[in-house]
């Protein structure tokens, strides 16, 4: 996907820092469903208004106050902000990270393995 950063109009440092942002706050699954999902949270609005703008995801707003309970305490009345995608552009998106991903790189591999092999 790096001969596409030049349509995405963005730089390698800045995938490298999304990328570091989705190995310690991003979330991947292929599931029963068949359904290819991912999803990056933070509590910076403007941090994921930007990958989402810049990935191509949706951008939403997580209320910690109806999360797990265990939680509550820790994030009570605080805002948390959600980009995720599923299908196509969660796939798109996901290659576009994975050369550079430490952490989830081989979840994330295994994940897209799974949706190529299911015909997507």
């Amino acid at each position: 996907m790096i001969k596409d950063l030049k349509k995405l109009n963005i730089s390698k440092i800045d995938i490298c820092y999304i990328a570091g942002l989705f190995d310690g706050d991003g979330t991947v699954t292929f599931g029963e469903t068949k359904q290819l999902q991912m999803a990056i949270a933070n509590d910076y609005k403007s941090v994921i208004r930007w990958i989402a703008n810049v990935l191509g995801l949706g951008f939403y707003i997580d209320d910690y106050q109806r999360a797990d309970k265990r939680y509550n305490f820790m994030r009570r009345g605080k805002e948390g902000w959600r980009a995720q995608a599923s299908g196509k552009r969660a796939d798109r998106a996901l290659k576009t990270i994975l050369p550079y991903l430490k952490i989830k790189k081989a979840i994330v591999q295994e994940c897209l393995d799974k949706y190529e092999s299911y015909g997507k």
